[in-house]
């Protein structure tokens, strides 16, 4: 993000707006989220696995001892821990690369608002990184992976980026006053309005 806003500035000769920032970001954190989650699966997702079924396989054979059948014995003691392994990790590749690109994409309109000169750079540019620090860790916590607050965490980083994106595209042009708006005195709507 930070290369292509430099080539912009620098070399084009251009100035981008806090959306494309917030756009850079999104893209960025895209990649790395989608790059994560390949790494989860290959090298984490055969250690959790591998530490979910081994504490199972001395009470799967006390089962095939008893009589059951290998099916009835390995379904009975693995169905919690496999159903808790596979919901885990499907919600981790559905939502990481989205994740991780609503984040990087909060961060990066802060810094495209500090970087457009609107606001001055040490009152905005933490605010992003600070929303996405805090999402990211709620969204990594033990306490909070695998139940309700998991989705809500998601939810809100949505949220979150889907109304700085539009407020990011949003145009203000200048609204002619009319001449009931002049005797009112009524100009351009405010930013909120949308």
């Amino acid at each position: 993000m930070l290369a292509v806003a430099l080539i912009y500035r620098f070399y084009l000769r251009q100035e981008l707006a806090p959306r494309h920032y917030l756009f850079l970001g999104a893209v960025s954190g895209l990649v790395f989220g989608a790059s994560e989650v390949v790494h989860y699966f290959t090298v984490n997702g055969l250690a959790e696995f591998y530490l979910t079924v081994q504490p199972a396989l001395p009470e799967i054979q006390r089962l095939l001892l008893a009589g059951h059948s290998a099916p009835d014995s390995v379904f009975a003691v693995l169905i919690g821990p496999v159903r808790y392994f596979v919901l885990d990790f499907v919600w981790r590749f559905v939502t990481d690369p989205i994740t991780h690109a609503c984040w990087a994409g909060l961060t990066g309109y802060f810094i495209g608002l500090a970087a457009s000169g609107r606001h001055r750079w040490y009152t905005v540019s933490w605010i992003g990184l600070a929303a996405a620090a805090i999402l990211h860790g709620l969204n990594d916590w033990s306490l909070v992976n695998g139940h309700l607050l998991w989705i809500l965490v998601t939810l809100v980083s949505a949220i979150l980026f889907l109304g700085y994106a539009k407020v990011g595209s949003r145009t203000d042009p200048e609204v002619p006053r009319t001449r009931a708006a002049a005797r009112t005195g009524a100009g351009p709507r405010p930013w909120w309005e949308h």
